[in-house]
């Protein structure tokens, strides 16, 4: 980790007392040395920027798929006190002695904090009362690996996702309170002590072209078969395409809890509270905020025609698609990306204080296996603590300083996400009882709701080849190695290349199109296209600070929906458009028809898979996901049936159709699936979409048929991973609730689950937004509750 010598000096008297006085005396001598070979700490960078240390300044690996957003070659590089040491060689020997010293101690201090020899029972735990030394997180790494703090925490918050990282932050703002959170996964971003350089100092996780990279790599994902679960320090923040669209007021009225609370105004607070908007001043957004959020600095060349397509068939076009007001219709997309670079929560809230705040320990590499819980005379249990796998294999065990409830009294707080916050409550003995009797466990607490309820937004895909001058400008536009040189320069520099081109366009819809002062008229006017072409006004290396796609739209269907609160102007289906095949679900299965192709190729035919997507079809030939907003579908979280204690978790679909036994989708859900591809159709037709598009290829022109497009919708739906859901909020009463309107879950004392599993329905739009608005609400419950 990053170094914090007075900070530290308290974590290593644990383990070496004579500590005090050397820390002492040579504290400020080390201060300079770090300053003097170039390292800061991360409140002390420009605008949280990425540092290059000298010898990591021409160091970068790319492989040409990399570039293309598909897949990528990491190089790492040698990081931490030592390669500083080695590869600059100070020349003043008066340096010499104080630095062997410092390896001394360092080395003394390693050695004493070792963990004793791994118990021989797979299943028990260490005592809390031994030395337990953890892998920690940190940035450059010169802070001493700890020891978990003997007198316990306060706060221990499981996953280090977005709403881990901002409760890690909001409860830790007082020095007095400790505060533990524990990750299942490694390092990720730069800035949060990342060393899988791309471009150096730049990770893949930073670079927001490589995000549909990023979802493949199988190093930092969950086991789980149908979803893409990150598992690294940011969670879902540090993979996905990095939308920001909020929830909007009829979503709260859907949840059925605006007399607890949870209401449109109280949400808005919390939205406008942690966004930091880069665009014109509006009532439905904050300045200032830990969140940058913004147009896209970079316009994709396909996005342009579809906008002005839609304009021409007389859909809206909005500004805003966070405006509860200009929801409905279609525009350029916000993003979290700040100097160019992924604006994960985890960089927002964790990297300005992961190595300055004493009273946080970040502890990486470490898989909660179960919350710990003690009982008591009235049956009520309450949770102390938790059992988690350290980074050598062995199980480790962090208490509560003060279990209990009421003025001064600790929480567990779940934030492992909406699939494996369910997971662990099921392991401690918190769940359905008829599973937990059927795996083995213990029941602490029969909660039937837990890992039910879980939904996501079912997407279809569209495909449609380009025609040969378009495919030709988006080929172009995937990045070469040289222009990743220039993107990173330009971080590294502070933007200044981009902030000089941003000027020639409009803060509110990108660098690709003119405000209506520059070009004689609006937005209800159709100004997409900046000079002659698309993109014309855009530096080519900018693309690396995109997602690589810009544009989508919000409809309304003529289906109706089941939930009266989502009635009338509210959108049921979400457009997005893809220059490329990049989503990273679609990825997958058309890398699934390339190795079929190839087994089939070697004469392997029984290997030839069953999918849409082929090698040959994906030249030149752009997206349009077709995603459903109000879903009747929904899954629910099963332990392995083999290993509920350690196997990986599936996810079951609930067949609630009826169509007798023919998918999970509903016909509802179907119906309003085929509507969109009808509409995608018109909008495709419609100039100056016919300029840019030769034909349909997917699911192809012939396919017009009722029954032939259920059944196609049937087989091609895929997931979207915006999971939510599974351990509902509602009132105490309701049965099928998890925990109550103030995160608390039902049943026990001290435990609290602050994540997407709240979520009572999905809200109408990607979810990352509200994922942290929710933990903000949790983290003032907690502290109000904590305070007294």
């Amino acid at each position: 980790m990053g170094s914090n010598p007075r900070s530290e000096l308290k974590q290593v008297e644990l383990c070496c007392p004579s500590a005090r006085h050397w820390g002492t005396k040579h504290t400020a001598a080390i201060e300079r040395t770090m300053a003097s070979r170039g390292y800061r700490r991360i409140g002390e960078a420009r605008g949280n920027l990425p540092e290059v240390p000298e010898d990591e300044e021409d160091a970068m690996s790319i492989g040409p798929a990399a570039a293309a957003a598909t897949t990528t070659g990491i190089t790492a590089q040698r990081g931490g006190v030592m390669n500083a040491i080695l590869e600059h060689r100070p020349f003043i020997y008066g340096y010499s002695l104080l630095l062997v010293g410092f390896a001394a101690l360092a080395f003394t201090y390693i050695m004493q904090g070792q963990p004793s020899a791994r118990s021989s029972s797979p299943s028990s735990s260490r005592p809390f009362d031994e030395s337990a030394s953890v892998a920690t997180a940190g940035r450059n790494g010169l802070r001493p690996t700890p020891t978990l703090r003997l007198e316990g925490y306060d706060f221990i918050i499981v996953g280090g996702g977005p709403a881990g990282s901002l409760l890690a932050n909001k409860l830790s703002e007082d020095p007095d309170i400790a505060v533990l959170l524990l990750e299942a996964g490694g390092e990720s971003q730069h800035c949060l002590g990342g060393k899988d350089y791309t471009a150096s100092p730049l990770t893949m996780f930073d670079i927001p072209l490589l995000w549909s990279t990023v979802a493949h790599q199988a190093d930092y994902h969950w086991d789980v078969e149908g979803a893409m679960i990150a598992k690294t320090l940011g969670g879902c923040g540090a993979h996905n395409a990095m939308l920001y669209v909020r929830a909007l007021p009829k979503d709260f009225d859907a949840w059925n809890l605006t007399d607890s609370g949870w209401t449109w105004e109280k949400a808005l607070e919390q939205y406008k509270a942690l966004e930091d908007f880069d665009g014109p001043p509006s009532p439905y957004h904050g300045q200032g905020g830990p969140i940058k959020t913004a147009p896209p600095l970079y316009v994709d060349q396909v996005a342009p025609y579809f906008l002005e397509a839609c304009r021409v068939m007389g859909l809206p076009i909005t500004d805003d698609f966070n405006a509860p007001n200009r929801r409905l219709g279609a525009a350029y997309y916000h993003f979290s990306i700040k100097n160019g670079v992924r604006m994960s929560a985890a960089r927002a809230f964790l990297a300005p204080i992961i190595d300055t705040r004493a009273n946080l320990d970040v502890v990486l590499r470490a898989e909660v296996q179960k919350v710990l819980f003690v009982g008591s005379k009235d049956g009520i249990f309450t949770a102390t603590g938790v059992v988690f796998t350290s980074p050598e294999g062995d199980s480790r065990e962090a208490r509560l300083i003060n279990p209990g409830s009421g003025k001064g009294s600790g929480n567990v707080i779940l934030t492992a996400g909406a699939i494996h916050t369910p997971k662990i409550l099921m392991k401690s003995g918190v769940g359905p009882k008829d599973k937990l009797s059927k795996a083995g466990i213990p029941v602490i607490v029969d909660v039937p709701g837990v890992g039910e309820n879980l939904q996501d937004h079912p997407a279809i895909p569209m495909a449609f080849t380009l025609t040969t001058p378009l495919a030709a400008r988006v080929g172009s536009a995937v990045g070469s190695f040289e222009e990743l040189t220039q993107y990173r320069d330009w971080v590294v520099e502070g933007g200044e290349v981009l902030k000089t081109t941003m000027a020639q366009g409009s803060s509110s819809c990108g660098l690709a199109c003119k405000t209506g002062s520059e070009s004689g008229g609006g937005w209800s006017e159709g100004r997409f296209f900046p000079g002659e072409q698309p993109g014309s006004q855009q530096k080519d290396y900018a693309v690396f600070a995109s997602t690589g796609f810009t544009a989508g739209a919000f409809l309304k269907s003529d289906k109706g929906s089941k939930n009266a609160k989502l009635q009338e102007d509210y959108p049921d289906i979400q457009l997005t458009v893809f220059p490329r095949v990049t989503e990273p679900h679609l990825v997958a299965a058309q890398q699934q028809q390339e190795n079929a192709d190839i087994a089939v190729a070697a004469g392997n035919t029984s290997s030839a898979a069953d999918t849409s997507f082929s090698t040959s079809s994906q030249k030149g030939t752009m997206l349009v996901t077709i995603g459903l907003l109000d879903p009747q579908a929904r899954y629910t979280v099963e332990l392995s049936e083999t290993d509920p204690l350690h196997g990986a978790v599936s996810l079951r679909e609930v067949n609630i159709s009826a169509s007798e036994g023919r998918g999970f989708l509903s016909d509802l859900d179907i119906s309003k699936l085929i509507w969109g591809i009808r509409n995608v159709r018109v909008i495709a037709r419609t100039t100056p979409m016919t300029e840019a598009i030769q034909e349909e290829s997917l699911p192809g022109p012939d396919l017009l048929d009722e029954g032939m497009l259920v059944d196609w919708v049937r087989e091609n739906k895929y997931v979207n991973s915006h999971w939510c859901g599974s351990c509902k909020m509602t009132r105490e009463d309701d049965p099928s609730g998890v925990v109550d309107p103030r995160l608390q879950v039902m049943g026990v004392v001290g435990l609290r689950v602050c994540d997407a599993s709240v979520f009572p329905t999905i809200p109408s739009g990607n979810t990352h937004s509200t994922v942290l608005m929710v933990a903000a609400r949790g983290a003032e419950f907690i502290l109000e509750d904590f305070r007294g």
